[in-house]
């Protein structure tokens, strides 16, 4: 490739911006070829050179259909037999297969195999030959050659490619093909390989427009909203996807409400109270769980401080969608100048959860979200002095069940978040352990998983398949309408564990009524719970009910966190 930028600035003493401008001069130095010292030569190749690059484009095309394991390389025969079959170009066979032979040319030979120089030049060929000969037949003809390789990465650079030639040369047929492009696919997988391909291309053309690249953004999200097609397609193409979404703007998220779901509840679901919760895993299921997701001896032995069987009452509360992202921690952070423990806790995508951050952190974020949402500007009926009986008598559209609250004064229809947060009886923290397995079940009783009893690398970033976070969302939600509650990253809680890693100090039956378990005062020496494992944990922790720990000054690259609303919540 150095070599390449060589002779693309000795021919035109200058480098273009993109790179499908890059390829195409660099193809067209190669063909010419002005450097060889043979001045006869040099004339006979350029009389050559318009035949020449339509022959090198026909090959580069039947090269790469041939697939990956077989398509960067063919034999000098098939190579002439190809060419033949090509009226068009049998008088000029001869010289394209002796200037392969020539060393510095777009071709070499080695032992009667020929391949392009660079893979990224047979690449390149094939965009063009996409465009100039399927192109003929108009840019849906484009797309349709395309459908069944949406996701195969061996095509994923001359896609991109073919649309950074577009933007460079056809900016109608750049537009028309990256919207075609978003909308292709015959099935979940390709769909999603598609839209982050159009993303791409929107992102990396120099004039694609902000509507182009909002029409994007707005198809991933509807692709993230089909559940069906969340647990059909491969995490790692939607986890691309995901990061795309977050390149061209996230529209899920809104800057104006610190980047919080820009809906009525700012993205938090009411979660009801359970008079007959059990959290943990009963006696009697703990062998068949440990089996189910294969734990090893030592496992099973840490992960009897899950067992239990006793009832414990859970109150109504309110919990975040998501975990807490880069965008949103972000806006945290510019808005107090809040000195970060490890500054590359917002080197991700903003869609991806925030991570690196400890526990006190992940608190100080509560306590400022609070308070931002005490004195937030998007409460007009509290902001205008408005009684509590007139807001009784507005209508108020009400998420899927009627939200009451039970608490004194404010025995009324809620309408959104911010009227409770701004009341003062409701408070954003972390929540506790019991808190967050009763979020996590959704409404299965004593299932292993949000969805069930049966693993599905479909449903949750766990064991290494992506191999890092993934932006919130790429994955089904739970029956509570929550994402990512296991895999991603494991959170935070208020909830402590102990002194001791191996056996925890608070154990269960879990006492509602010890008021030293959830004590946000106690020292670094004592480890916290987090819970739902993460991207890089197997089954065995990614479930509702594990207990793991960290110390509160810990920060990991799969340690972030989630809030939640409670009423009379404790305050440090």
């Amino acid at each position: 490739m150095v070599r390449l930028l060589l002779i693309v600035h000795f021919n035109d003493h200058t480098l273009p911006n993109q790179r499908a401008e890059l390829f195409e001069r660099a193809i067209n130095a190669l063909l010419q070829v002005d450097y060889l010292p043979d001045v006869e030569v040099i004339n006979q190749l350029k009389a050559h050179s318009g035949p020449f690059r339509e022959m090198a484009m026909h090959l580069a095309f039947h090269m790469h259909s041939q697939g990956q394991d077989q398509g960067r390389e063919i034999g000098e025969r098939a190579l002439i037999r190809l060419l033949d079959a090509e009226p068009k170009f049998q008088s000029h066979r001869a010289a394209f297969v002796a200037q392969a032979r020539q060393r510095g040319s777009l071709l070499e030979e080695l032992d009667g195999q020929c391949r392009f120089i660079h893979l990224a030049f047979q690449e390149f060929l094939v965009a063009e030959y996409i465009w100039g000969v399927i192109g003929t037949d108009g840019c849906q003809a484009m797309v349709d050659t395309l459908n069944n390789r949406l996701d195969d990465p061996w095509w994923r650079e001359p896609i991109l490619l073919l649309a950074g030639y577009l933007g460079a040369k056809h900016s109608k047929w750049a537009e028309l093909f990256i919207q075609g492009l978003g909308k292709a696919g015959e099935d979940a997988n390709q769909r999603f390989a598609a839209v982050e391909l159009a993303g791409m291309a929107a992102l990396e053309w120099r004039e694609s427009g902000d509507a182009l690249k909002a029409e994007c953004a707005k198809r991933i999200v509807e692709l993230l909203g089909d559940k069906d097609g969340l647990s059909n397609s491969k995490p790692v193409i939607r986890a691309r996807a995901g990061d795309r979404l977050a390149a061209l703007g996230d529209p899920r998220f809104d800057p104006q409400r610190v980047y919080l779901p820009n809906d009525e509840w700012l993205g938090f679901v009411h979660i009801p109270a359970d008079p007959d919760f059990i959290i943990g895993t009963l006696p009697e299921d703990f062998d068949r769980v440990m089996e189910t997701v294969g734990a090893s001896k030592d496992g099973k032995e840490f992960l009897k401080a899950e067992i239990n069987d006793q009832p414990t009452p859970t109150r109504e509360f309110y919990i975040a969608r998501y975990p807490v992202t880069i965008a949103q921690f972000r806006a945290f952070v510019e808005a107090t100048g809040f000195k970060l423990g490890r500054e590359d806790a917002l080197h991700d995508p903003d869609s991806r959860p925030v991570r690196w951050v400890s526990w006190r952190e992940a608190l100080t974020y509560c306590d400022w979200l609070n308070d931002a949402l005490i004195k937030s500007p998007l409460a007009p009926l509290l902001q205008r002095g408005e009684s509590t009986a007139s807001r009784a008598a507005t209508p108020c559209r009400q998420p899927d069940a009627p939200i009451h609250s039970r608490h004194g004064d404010a025995d009324l229809p809620v309408c959104g978040l911010l009227p409770l947060i701004q009341s003062g009886n409701w408070r954003i923290t972390l929540p506790s352990e019991l808190e967050w397995e009763k979020a996590a079940r959704g409404r299965l009783v004593g299932a292993v998983l949000p969805w069930g009893d049966k693993s599905d690398i479909n449903k949750a970033n766990y064991g290494y398949d992506i191999g890092d976070t993934s932006s919130v969302g790429c994955f089904p939600p739970n029956d509570y309408g929550l994402y990512d509650m296991v895999g991603n990253v494991w959170e935070w809680t208020r909830s402590l564990w102990g002194s001791d890693a191996q056996k925890p100090d608070f154990g269960y039956p879990y006492d509602l009524n010890d008021q030293k378990r959830e004590d946000l005062k106690v020292g670094n020496d004592i480890y916290r719970v987090v819970r739902g494992g993460s991207w890089h944990y197997s089954q065995v922790n990614a479930r509702c009910a594990v207990r793991y720990w960290y110390q509160p000054d810990d920060r990991d690259d799969n340690l972030g966190f989630r809030v939640f609303v409670v009423y009379s919540a404790p305050v440090v």
